[in-house]
């Protein structure tokens, strides 16, 4: 395996539920991902693959073991780092898109940008992605005037507007269509492949799982080759 731009060693985590013993949800992960690789995990439904991205993301620290982005054990950053790192180094797409009905799909697209106070400097890498997706016609229009894989794709620009160099994607075809979950995979592979970005997607579709380069399947609070 080339450069492991995510490493996780031992990985646990349990939630303690009011009135009841903690509840187990990882043991012992480990797992390694090289930069621009493209990897699916799967998994019954509740048996931690969100808990996993939150980890993988920073948006959680583990109870035990370690997970290492680009070669900084993540709990041992401070927040403010840890935010950063969620701001400017790995992109998020959910299974709901969470554009702000407020604002055009341009502006939905810039929102990372005004967050790191500069926007200018992306705008025209935001029109280039919403062009790659299909969307640049549709720039400004807001998100109800939209179908829900365009939705998609506008979260999957704003994702990548910093130039990430992890992607994590939560279920991202699971609210659409056969023909909008197809559409939306394609474009997830050919991202990874031309941008260059890691990509580690959790999902319940097999159809999409096989379209990364490798599979994990996740049971029993354990990771381990599909």
């Amino acid at each position: 395996m080339t450069h492991a731009i995510l490493s996780l060693r031992q990985v646990a985590k349990s939630y303690s539920m009011p009135g009841s013993s903690a509840v187990v949800v990882l043991r012992r992960v480990d797992l390694d991902v090289a930069a621009g690789e493209s990897v699916a995990i799967v998994g019954p439904s509740g048996s931690g693959k969100t808990t996993l991205l939150q980890l993988i993301g920073a948006l959680d620290t583990p109870d035990a073991g370690e997970v290492r982005f680009e070669g900084v054990d993540l709990a041992k950053l401070p927040e403010s780092r840890r935010l950063e790192l969620r701001s400017r180094r790995i992109g998020f797409v959910f299974q709901l898109h969470h554009l702000l009905p407020q604002l055009t799909v341009l502006e939905n697209a810039l929102v990372p940008a005004w967050a790191a106070g500069d926007a200018e400097s992306y705008h025209g890498r935001a029109l280039s992605l919403l062009e790659r997706v299909g969307l640049s016609e549709r720039r400004d229009h807001r998100p109800a005037q939209l179908s829900g894989g365009e939705r998609q794709r506008v979260a999957l620009v704003r994702a990548l507007l910093l130039r990430p160099a992890l992607l994590l994607a939560d279920e991202p075809t699971g609210s659409l269509d056969h023909a909008g979950a197809v559409a939306l995979a394609d474009l997830l592979v050919a991202l990874n492949r031309d941008e260059g970005v890691t990509l580690v997607v959790v999902t319940h579709s097999r159809e999409l799982a096989e379209r990364m380069g490798r599979r994990m399947v996740l049971e029993d609070g354990e990771l381990r080759n599909a």
